[in-house]
């Protein structure tokens, strides 16, 4: 399933394995593309260009790739997906202000 491919992931990120976790995000996003499950699809592509933003902070396509997922997981307007797009926002703050590379 696509939960099995999501792993951990998040510990990946916290530990600031932004690769590791953006290889892991790409599996989970494609299984979960394949299962319909569209709001799980964008909050992978969501975390797997979070990844890449942390990993490279001035990537002007990571952000805007981001920016994207959050506003289709808005779009889809499903319980689950405006759960996933205010995790997602919230989570890179975090992340953002506790960077590991420092």
């Amino acid at each position: 399933s696509a939960f099995a491919a999501y792993g951990n992931v998040p510990d990946e990120l916290a530990a600031g394995n932004f690769q590791k976790g953006m290889e892991s995000f790409n599996a989970a996003t494609q299984h979960a593309k394949v299962s319909g499950n569209a709001d799980f699809e964008w909050m992978c592509r969501g975390y797997r260009w979070m990844a890449a933003r942390l990993a490279e902070p001035d990537s002007g396509s990571a952000t805007a790739e981001f920016d994207r997922a959050v506003s289709e997981l808005r779009r889809l307007d499903s319980e689950d997906s405006k759960f996933f797009a205010d995790q997602l926002e919230s989570v890179f703050v975090c992340f953002s202000r506790n960077d590991t590379r420092n």
